[in-house]
């Protein structure tokens, strides 16, 4: 990321061809897809652990994921202040 002054803005830029993409699946097996994708990319994890592996390919360039769903959840998304529930109304209807 580059940022630069224009008068009283500062304008952001970000190189995307130096970016990744991200993809990450669950899996039940973690042993057994990580052969399958270490044959598939003809290459090792560059992390491995119990419930989780990664892959930093260059071609396609991405950051490919695979973690067991009864795992460590290793994205988090936090909401600061409020957010709204969105089906609320219709699930209190149905349960009734």
């Amino acid at each position: 990321m580059r940022s630069r002054r224009e008068g009283r803005s500062i304008i952001y830029s970000i190189d995307f061809d130096g970016t990744r993409g991200l993809m990450r699946f669950l899996v039940e097996d973690i042993p057994r897809s990580v052969q399958f994708y270490s044959r598939l990319f003809d290459a090792e994890p560059t992390v491995l652990k119990d419930d989780y592996a990664k892959w930093m390919l260059d071609e396609p360039r991405v950051n490919f994921a695979i973690s067991d769903p009864q795992g460590v959840s290793w994205e988090t998304f936090l909401t600061h202040g409020e957010s709204s529930t969105y089906g609320h109304e219709r699930s209190a209807e149905v349960q009734g």
